[in-house]
């Protein structure tokens, strides 16, 4: 993809409107908002280092309460700061793979510093104004699971990412951009995409973008439940889980919850998961680790919850 140099771009994501110089293709595209306030993404050259900083690992970044600086050798660095700037810096010209972690990391170091939490989370609606949300870590399979429930008719509301918060009494979300993030082994396991439909994000891994921009939700909506995936039964069963269990859960999939202390968020943090597990009704879905059961399972996951959601 050819960048095209001092061309304006507006997009909206997790509800934050974006004004960038560079394309970026996974996000909605929005008319200019006059007087919004923006959050600026430009190409140019970061800060070697921070002061008062905190270091993480993996990903490789360093950070503090406003400012955020990214790494990924051989593609690119970023710099976030204040909520509202991003600075890329490209090692190569795969525009791609370096959008890969704007999408990731950019997007999630803006959201901590404006004060919002996002979750790592697949979700599908109800009906356009109540989502259930699908929440495990990366492999688990809550992309497929999503993925088959939109063959079943569901409308898909994110994959990957959401913002939660509290309003008026009610837990609500919104959804990062419209672009799964499938693995090979998930197109194996659906017929709703197309071979020729799916984007390779990074060359050393076999996971694959898919727009779904033309029924993307970008409005904030009401949180029906969450479900908690393991594979790690010996068979297929659903839970529904006591509060305590529910905030564990929920902060065990905060994304990149290993900033949280460094960017100053411990206490908002605690709030919104005991907000979260205390308001919205939360399950246990589990199958087994290494059968092929995705089919039967996304099945249990609809009579057992959706439905029972639904009534």
């Amino acid at each position: 993809m050819e960048v095209e140099k001092k061309v304006n771009y507006f997009y909206r994501s997790y509800g934050i409107p974006i004004h960038s110089e560079i394309m970026l293709p996974a996000l909605l595209s929005i008319i200019e908002i006059a007087k919004a306030d923006f959050v600026v993404v430009k190409e140019g050259k970061v800060p070697e280092t921070l002061e008062q900083q905190e270091k993480v690992k993996k990903p490789l970044s360093i950070f503090n309460k406003s400012e955020f600086l990214f790494t990924m050798p051989n593609v690119a660095r970023y710099y976030v700061k204040n909520g509202s700037e991003v600075i890329i810096e490209p090692f190569t010209d795969n525009w791609e793979e370096i959008l890969v972690f704007f999408y990731s990391n950019c997007l999630a170091a803006i959201l901590y510093q404006r004060g919002s939490i996002p979750f790592h989370v697949s979700g599908v609606l109800l009906n356009d104004n109540r989502v259930v949300l699908f929440a495990a870590p990366s492999r688990t399979g809550k992309s497929t699971l999503g993925t088959l429930l939109n063959e079943m008719g569901y409308r898909m509301f994110c994959d990957d990412t959401a913002v939660l918060f509290m309003e008026g009494g009610k837990c609500k979300a919104l959804a990062s951009y419209p672009m799964k993030r499938l693995w090979e082994s998930t197109f194996k396991n659906q017929s709703l995409h197309k071979e020729e439909e799916k984007q390779m994000l990074r060359a050393e891994l076999d996971k694959y973008g898919v727009y779904f921009h033309e029924d993307f939700i970008s409005e904030a909506v009401d949180v029906a439940g969450v479900v908690f995936l393991y594979a790690n039964s010996d068979h297929l069963q659903v839970s529904e889980l006591k509060q305590n269990e529910a905030f564990i859960n929920l902060g065990n999939n905060t994304y990149r919850g290993q900033w949280i202390s460094g960017m100053d968020k411990g206490a908002t943090n605690f709030q919104l998961l005991s907000s979260i597990a205390g308001f919205v009704p939360c399950f246990k879905a589990e199958r087994p680790k290494d059968k092929d059961t995705f089919k039967e399972f996304t099945e249990m996951v609809k009579t057992q919850i959706l439905d029972t959601l639904e009534s």
